[in-house]
C-alpha cells in the first residue's frame, strides 16, 4: 500500500494517458510475470553463506507516442521478491525510464522532460545486496528554444545549456556550447551546494561511413565551504559503420563533473561510461574515460562487446580509483520459438587511497521459449565471483532461475543485476 501511495502520481499519469481522447495514437504494452530462483548465497557474503529460494513477482508497462507534437517513451516496473527461508527480508523495487518532448511552437519552442528512477549501490565497492542499495532519481524539466537565423547558422537554448552551430560545409559543423548548472542539496552540511559553468568549442563531421564530434573547453566549479575549482574539459566521440549490420564507437573524455550529472548521462548516453564504477557523493570529480563499443545487429544474432577504462580523481573525498572493465552480450534467435543469450563481464578496480584491488567476474546464460506471441517462459543460470583485498567483501554465488512472462519486460533474476 505504501508503494502505491509513493508512486501514485506515476500510476495516475499512465492511467489518464490511457483514457484521454488521443489514446488511439498511443502504444501501450503491459507486462506481468512470476518466477522462482534458487541461490546458494542469498546475501552475497564471504562466509556463512545461506542458500534460499526466491519467489519473484513482476508488473511492468511501456507507453510511447512517436507522432504529433507530443512524443514520449516511458517504461516502468515494480518487482517484488520474497525469500522463502527469510535469509533476506522481502524486497520491492521500482524502476522508471522516461523521456518526453512537446513541440509547443513548431520548429521553435519545445518542452522537454525526463525521469529515471533506479536502485544503485550505496557503497560501490560492496556487493549489490539489498542492504547496500539506495533509490536514485534523476528528473529534468525545462524549455528548449531553437532558432535558425540563416541556412548556415542555428542557435539552441534550453535549461541546461546553449549552443551556436555553424554549417561550414554539408559534412562539417563548428560552433560554441556552454551552460551553467546548479546543484542544491537538502542536507547542505553533508553535501555542499555546487554551481558549475562551462564553455566548449564544438567540431563535428560526417563521412561516407563514419561521424565524429569533438568538444574542447573549460569548466569552473564553485562550492559552498570549499575552494573554487577550474580545469580543462573535453570529449571526443567517433562512430564507424563497419558493415550494414555492425559498428564501432570510440569515446574519450576528461571532465570536471559530479555524480548527479554522471548519473543522468549514464541513463541518456550509456555508451559513454558505466555509472556502476562511480561512488555516489556530493564531491567534484575529474572523470577520465575511454570506452570502445562494438555492436552487431541482425535478425538472428545480436552482439555487443564493450571495453572501458576510467579514472576518478575526487577533490576532497578519499574515493580515487581506476577501473578496467570488459563485457560481452550475445543474443541468438535459434528458431521463431526459441532464443537465448549469454552475458559475460569482468571488472578490475584499484582504489588509490587504501591500495585496495577488487576483481569481479559474472556470467549469465538464458533461454526463452515463446509459448505464444505475448507469452514466454525463461530459464537462466548465473555465476558471479568477487575477490578483494578486503576479505569481508569477497563472495561466490551460483543462481538458477525459471519464470513465465506475459507482455512487456522480463522478470529479473535474483537481486538487481
Amino acid at each position: 500500500m505504501q508503494l502505491i501511495k509513493r508512486y501514485f502520481p506515476v500510476i495516475l499519469a499512465v492511467g489518464i494517458s490511457g483514457l484521454c481522447p488521443v489514446a488511439h495514437a498511443l502504444e501501450f504494452e503491459p507486462g506481468i510475470g512470476a518466477g522462482l530462483a534458487y541461490t546458494d548465497n542469498a546475501d552475497l557474503v564471504h562466509d556463512n553463506e545461506e542458500d534460499d529460494i526466491v519467489a519473484i513477482g513482476y508488473l511492468g508497462a511501456r507507453l510511447s507516442e512517436d507522432s504529433g507534437p507530443l512524443r514520449f517513451d516511458a517504461s516502468s516496473a515494480i518487482t517484488y521478491q520474497k525469500y522463502l527461508d527469510d535469509t533476506v527480508g522481502d524486497q520491492t523495487y521500482f524502476t522508471l525510464g522516461s523521456s518526453a518532448e512537446w513541440e509547443q511552437i513548431r520548429g521553435r519552442l519545445y518542452w522537454n522532460a525526463s525521469d529515471f528512477f533506479t536502485q544503485r549501490k550505496e557503497d560501490s565497492l560492496e556487493a549489490g545486496r539489498a542492504s547496500n542499495l539506495q533509490n536514485t532519481n534523476v528528473f529534468t524539466l525545462g524549455p528548449s528554444m531553437r532558432f535558425r537565423p540563416s541556412e548556415a547558422h542555428s542557435v539552441n537554448v534550453n535549461s541546461q545549456y546553449a549552443n551556436w552551430l555553424y554549417q561550414m560545409r554539408p559534412t562539417l559543423q563548428t560552433g560554441l556550447d556552454g551552460g551553467v548548472n546548479a546543484v542544491y542539496y537538502n542536507d547542505e552540511h553533508r553535501n555542499p551546494n555546487t554551481v558549475s559553468s562551462n564553455l566548449h568549442a564544438v567540431l563535428s563531421g560526417t563521412g561516407p561511413h563514419s561521424s565524429y564530434t569533438v568538444n574542447l573547453g573549460a569548466t569552473h566549479v564553485s562550492r559552498d565551504r570549499f575552494d573554487s575549482t577550474s580545469g580543462f574539459t573535453g570529449d571526443v566521440a567517433w562512430l564507424r559503420e563497419l558493415t550494414g549490420h555492425s559498428s564501432l564507437r570510440l569515446y574519450l573524455a576528461s571532465q570536471l563533473t559530479n555524480a548527479s550529472d554522471n548519473l543522468l548521462d549514464s541513463q541518456t548516453n550509456p555508451d559513454d561510461g558505466s555509472f556502476g564504477n562511480e561512488q555516489i557523493n556530493g564531491d567534484v570529480v575529474r572523470n577520465s574515460t575511454m570506452t570502445i563499443v562494438y555492436r552487431r545487429t541482425d535478425d538472428t544474432f545480436n552482439t555487443t562487446i564493450r571495453a572501458e577504462v576510467r579514472d576518478f580523481d575526487y577533490k576532497e573525498s578519499p574515493d580515487d580509483r581506476r577501473t578496467y572493465q570488459l563485457g560481452a552480450d550475445l543474443n541468438y534467435k535459434v528458431s521463431p520459438l526459441v532464443d537465448g543469450g549469454l552475458n559475460v563481464s569482468y571488472r578490475h578496480l584499484e582504489k588509490d587511497d587504501t591500495n585496495r584491488t577488487d576483481k569481479e567476474y559474472r556470467i549469465v546464460g538464458n533461454i526463452n521459449y515463446h509459448l505464444s506471441r505475448n507469452l514466454r517462459s525463461a530459464f537462466a543460470v548465473r555465476y558471479q565471483n568477487k575477490s578483494s583485498d578486503v576479505k569481508l567483501d569477497e563472495y561466490n554465488e551460483t543462481a538458477v532461475f525459471i519464470g513465465l512472462i506475459w507482455g512487456h519486460g522480463s522478470v529479473p533474476h535474483t537481486g538487481i543485476l
